[in-house]
């Protein structure tokens, strides 16, 4: 569903990633100990769909995770625009830790919805993303028990 506007590669840990700090969604540790990044250090990481509909609703959650040992002059801090507004930010990954940044409500009523992770003007590296899920909410109009099911 989601397409990239930009060439990306792929970053990965060389540690064996037992003892990975997880969060609530625990995702698995071959996901987390792998992230994408632009190839271009100065351009954001950016990806977009499209809805079939403007009314549909979407919740996304994009996971986080430093797989890099930097060095003492290196920092990774970035932040996530959606449609050019700021979704949430600044956001500096710690190292073998999860973060996950999800939208509180559903988002809606766009024709596209374009998401940039863009780098401050303190980074020395360009931002990096290890996973994200989209969810499309389907309402269904009838219930599919009966109101009784369960009742004694």
């Amino acid at each position: 569903m989601p397409h990239g506007l930009n060439q990306w590669t792929q970053l990965s840990s060389t540690l064996h990633l037992l003892d990975i700090f997880q969060n609530d969604y625990k995702l698995p540790e071959v996901v987390m100990s792998t992230a994408a990044t632009p190839i271009n250090a100065s351009a954001p990481f950016q990806f977009y769909w499209g809805p079939d509909n403007v009314d549909d609703k979407f919740y996304i959650y994009m996971h986080f995770s430093e797989v890099e040992i930097l060095a003492e002059n290196e920092t990774r801090t970035f932040n996530i625009f959606m449609n050019g507004k700021l979704f949430y930010g600044p956001l500096t990954p710690g190292y073998l830790t999860t973060n996950t940044i999800y939208a509180k409500s559903a988002l809606t009523g766009a024709t596209r919805y374009l998401f940039s992770l863009a780098k401050t003007g303190t980074s020395t590296l360009p931002p990096i993303i290890n996973a994200m899920e989209i969810y499309k909410v389907i309402d269904f109009p009838q219930s599919e028990t009966e109101q009784d099911d369960g009742m004694l």
